[in-house]
């Protein structure tokens, strides 16, 4: 149940950032803003989620496909709208690079989780 929560997040986040690019396109600063205000919200989501789960590998791969697969669908969405020029062209070096960044970002929120988890053990012990 909870993983279902996370991924509903996950398509809330999507919806937002495709409507603060299309609706937010004239006002740029904002529209950054608004970007890097979703992305740590999602980190945060997600580092909660991560931090709390026994198996961090399974949620890990969980979590990586979801974020692969509407990642690509947004993409697709767009691209089906007339709003991504260029997506067909080099479309397997393009879900590969996605795939890898996705993965990246991931591993950082899990390193992240470790040192949360080491910085609470040290505070018990003293």
């Amino acid at each position: 149940m909870r993983t279902l929560r996370i991924v509903l997040l996950q398509i809330l986040f999507f919806v937002l950032i495709f409507l603060s690019t299309h609706l937010l396109s004239d006002f740029t600063l904002i529209k950054r803003m608004s970007y890097l205000c979703l992305t740590i919200w999602l980190s945060y989501i997600l580092i909660k989620y991560l931090c709390d789960t026994t198996s961090k590998l399974k949620y890990f791969l969980i979590n990586l496909f979801s974020l692969f697969l509407l990642f690509e669908f947004m993409k697709t969405f767009e691209f089906l709208l007339g709003l991504l020029p260029m997506y067909l062209e080099d479309l397997f070096m393009s879900v590969i690079g996605s795939l890898v960044c996705i993965a990246l970002y991931l591993a950082f929120l899990v390193l992240i989780c470790r040192l949360i988890r080491i910085s609470k053990i040290k505070e018990n012990k003293n």
